[in-house]
Protein backbone atom coordinates (compact mmCIF):
# COMPACT_ATOMS: atom_id res chain seq x y z
CA UNK A 1 0.00 0.00 0.00
CA UNK A 2 1.32 2.89 -0.89
CA UNK A 3 0.86 6.87 0.18
CA UNK A 4 -0.79 8.81 -2.90
CA UNK A 5 -1.24 11.97 -4.10
CA UNK A 6 -5.00 11.77 -5.09
CA UNK A 7 -6.73 14.08 -3.30
CA UNK A 8 -9.96 12.21 -2.66
CA UNK A 9 -7.99 9.13 -0.30
CA UNK A 10 -4.74 8.65 1.39
CA UNK A 11 -3.26 5.43 0.10
CA UNK A 12 -3.63 2.86 -2.84
CA UNK A 13 -3.81 -0.20 -2.12
CA UNK A 14 -3.99 -3.61 -4.50
CA UNK A 15 -4.67 -6.97 -2.37
CA UNK A 16 -4.54 -8.76 -6.16
CA UNK A 17 -3.55 -7.26 -9.61
CA UNK A 18 -4.34 -7.46 -12.92
CA UNK A 19 -8.16 -7.92 -14.63
CA UNK A 20 -9.87 -8.87 -17.95
CA UNK A 21 -11.25 -6.92 -20.52
CA UNK A 22 -14.83 -7.62 -20.54
CA UNK A 23 -16.67 -4.91 -22.61
CA UNK A 24 -15.40 -1.92 -25.18
CA UNK A 25 -15.51 0.75 -21.85
CA UNK A 26 -12.08 -1.19 -20.83
CA UNK A 27 -10.26 -0.85 -24.04
CA UNK A 28 -9.04 2.76 -22.58
CA UNK A 29 -8.15 1.17 -19.06
CA UNK A 30 -5.56 3.24 -17.32
CA UNK A 31 -4.26 0.03 -15.44
CA UNK A 32 -3.27 -1.72 -18.62
CA UNK A 33 -1.45 1.27 -20.05
CA UNK A 34 0.71 1.13 -16.58
CA UNK A 35 1.38 -2.17 -16.19
CA UNK A 36 2.98 -2.08 -19.94
CA UNK A 37 4.74 1.11 -19.56
CA UNK A 38 6.22 -1.23 -16.18
CA UNK A 39 6.73 -4.18 -18.30
CA UNK A 40 3.50 -6.06 -17.37
CA UNK A 41 0.70 -7.93 -18.38
CA UNK A 42 -2.57 -6.40 -16.84
CA UNK A 43 -4.05 -9.81 -18.10
CA UNK A 44 -2.08 -11.22 -15.59
CA UNK A 45 -4.58 -11.78 -12.26
CA UNK A 46 -2.38 -12.85 -9.14
CA UNK A 47 -2.38 -11.80 -5.50
CA UNK A 48 0.11 -9.52 -4.01
CA UNK A 49 2.45 -10.51 -1.26
CA UNK A 50 1.41 -11.35 2.11
CA UNK A 51 3.14 -8.12 3.35
CA UNK A 52 1.00 -6.09 0.82
CA UNK A 53 -2.72 -7.81 1.85
CA UNK A 54 -1.83 -6.88 5.80
CA UNK A 55 -0.72 -3.48 5.22
CA UNK A 56 -3.90 -1.81 5.73
CA UNK A 57 -3.99 -2.68 9.39
CA UNK A 58 -1.25 0.08 10.03
CA UNK A 59 -3.23 2.57 9.20
CA UNK A 60 -5.24 5.16 11.14
CA UNK A 61 -9.06 5.03 11.65
CA UNK A 62 -9.01 8.08 9.77
CA UNK A 63 -7.34 7.23 6.35
CA UNK A 64 -8.76 6.02 3.55
CA UNK A 65 -8.13 3.48 1.49
CA UNK A 66 -8.16 3.42 -2.40
CA UNK A 67 -8.67 -0.29 -3.16
CA UNK A 68 -8.15 -2.62 -6.28
CA UNK A 69 -7.13 0.74 -8.90
CA UNK A 70 -5.10 -2.16 -10.66
CA UNK A 71 -7.59 -4.11 -10.30
CA UNK A 72 -11.28 -5.42 -9.53
CA UNK A 73 -12.35 -6.10 -6.24
CA UNK A 74 -15.38 -8.34 -7.50
CA UNK A 75 -13.19 -10.34 -9.89
CA UNK A 76 -14.32 -14.18 -9.71
CA UNK A 77 -10.07 -14.71 -9.74
CA UNK A 78 -10.26 -13.23 -6.81
CA UNK A 79 -12.83 -15.70 -4.84
CA UNK A 80 -10.36 -17.51 -3.04
CA UNK A 81 -8.29 -14.25 -1.89
CA UNK A 82 -11.43 -12.11 -0.09
CA UNK A 83 -11.57 -14.41 2.55
CA UNK A 84 -8.12 -14.26 3.53
CA UNK A 85 -8.44 -10.26 3.53
CA UNK A 86 -7.42 -8.60 7.03
CA UNK A 87 -10.38 -7.94 8.73
CA UNK A 88 -11.02 -3.60 8.21
CA UNK A 89 -12.82 -1.55 10.77
CA UNK A 90 -15.70 -0.73 8.13
CA UNK A 91 -17.79 1.01 11.07
CA UNK A 92 -15.71 4.50 10.60
CA UNK A 93 -17.54 4.43 6.92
Amino acid sequence: MDKTNIAWTDYSWNPWQGCKKISPACDNCYMFRDKKRFGQKGSEIYKSSNATFRKPLKIKDNEKIFTCSWSDFFLQEADGWRGQLPHLNLNRL
